[in-house]
């Protein structure tokens, strides 16, 4: 079975001096992705994916991500209910 891990960085926002950082904000984003494959022991062939980033003059592009997406068996992610659906759900 393959199994990705996936943790999505996103931005967030300041309203009222309080950090509003849900993904059912329309103005929060992906800021990157960071996945690999689960192994025994820890996770392997680590890829990072930046997309929104200040200090990212070339965005990464989405086409390995869903490579590995699509050859998954079972996704795992941190915060997954949050994350996935407002972020990389198409």
């Amino acid at each position: 079975m393959k199994i990705l891990v996936l943790d999505l960085e996103t931005t967030v926002q300041k309203i009222d001096n309080k950090t509003d950082n849900s993904p059912y904000n329309p103005l929060n984003e992906a800021v990157s992705a960071h996945y690999g494959w689960l192994t025994d022991t820890t996770v392997e062939n680590v890829q990072f994916d930046i997309w929104h980033h200040k200090e990212c003059r070339v965005p990464d592009g989405r086409s390995n991500l869903d490579k590995h997406l699509a050859s998954a068996d079972l996704l795992v992610m941190q915060n997954a209910t949050l994350s996935y659906r407002r972020s990389i759900a198409r």
